[in-house]
C-alpha cells in the first residue's frame, strides 16, 4: 500500500492558516476606522496578559459575547468605548487565503483523506465562520468535513485535552493513528502540542502564502492536493 492510500485527516487551525486575521489591535482598529489610542500601553506586557485572560475564558465558551466585550472595556482602564469594542471584535477576521477554498476542495476529493478545523474562536467570531449567519462567507470552512471550535468544546489550544477531544471525533466512525492527523496552526505553542500529542503538525507562516506552504508540507509527507 502506497504512502497516499492511508486514510488521513487534514485538520486546519482556521485565523491565520485558511483565513486571514488583524494581527494586532492597532490593525484592527485602522480596519474599524478608529485611533489607535495609547499605542505603548496596549503593547505592554501587563495590558496584554489582561486581554489574554479575558479572550481565553471567552474561546473556552465559559462567558456570553456581551459580558466580553464588557470585561474587554473594563481590561482597556476605558480607552475605548463598548461600541468601539464590539467593531474592533468585528473587523478581527477578515477573508479567505486565496486558493483555500480550492485546497479544502481538492483534498475532499480524495476517498482516503478526511478534512477538519480546530480552531480557538467565540461565538460571535463562528457565527461568521461557520456560516450560522446564513451568509457562507467562508466556503472553505463550510465544506470541512468537521468543524472544531474551542467555545464549543469548553477548551482551547495548547491544552492536551483538545488534541484528545479532537482525535476521539476523528476516530469516531474509522480507527487511525494519531500521526495520521496532519495539523496545521501559525502558533508554535498549539503545534508543539499537537507533536506532543503524536499528530504530524506543522507551523504555518501567516504572513506568506499559506496555501501553497501547506501543499508543498502536504506533498512532503505523501498527500498530493
Amino acid at each position: 500500500m502506497s504512502i497516499d492510500a492511508a486514510r488521513r485527516v487534514v485538520c486546519f487551525d482556521l485565523g491565520g492558516v485558511l483565513v486571514r486575521i488583524c494581527r494586532s489591535w492597532g490593525e484592527a482598529c485602522a480596519r474599524a476606522k478608529l485611533p489607535a489610542r495609547d499605542a505603548e500601553w496596549l503593547a505592554s506586557d501587563a495590558w496584554q496578559a489582561r486581554r489574554r485572560a479575558v479572550g481565553e475564558s471567552y474561546q473556552r465558551g465559559e462567558v456570553t459575547c456581551s459580558a466580553y466585550f464588557s470585561a474587554l472595556v473594563d481590561s482597556l482602564d476605558g480607552l475605548y468605548t463598548l461600541d468601539e469594542v464590539e467593531r474592533i471584535h468585528t473587523v478581527w477576521t477578515l477573508e479567505h487565503y486565496p486558493g483555500a477554498l480550492e485546497l479544502v476542495r481538492a483534498l475532499n476529493a480524495r476517498e482516503n483523506i478526511v478534512t477538519a478545523c480546530l480552531s480557538n474562536t467565540n461565538h460571535a467570531h463562528w457565527v461568521r465562520l461557520a456560516g450560522v449567519d446564513g451568509r457562507s462567507e467562508y466556503p472553505a470552512v463550510l465544506e470541512l468535513r468537521h468543524q472544531l471550535a474551542s467555545h464549543l468544546l469548553g477548551c482551547g489550544k495548547p491544552n492536551p485535552e483538545i488534541y484528545a477531544l479532537a482525535q476521539a471525533t476523528f476516530t469516531r466512525d474509522h480507527p487511525l493513528e494519531p500521526a495520521d492527523i496532519i495539523f496545521f496552526d501559525d502558533l508554535a505553542e498549539n503545534v508543539d502540542a499537537a507533536r506532543d500529542a503524536g499528530w504530524t503538525a506543522f507551523q504555518v507562516d501567516p504572513t506568506g502564502d499559506t496555501i501553497a506552504e501547506m501543499r508543498a508540507r502536504l506533498a512532503s509527507v505523501g498527500v498530493h492536493a
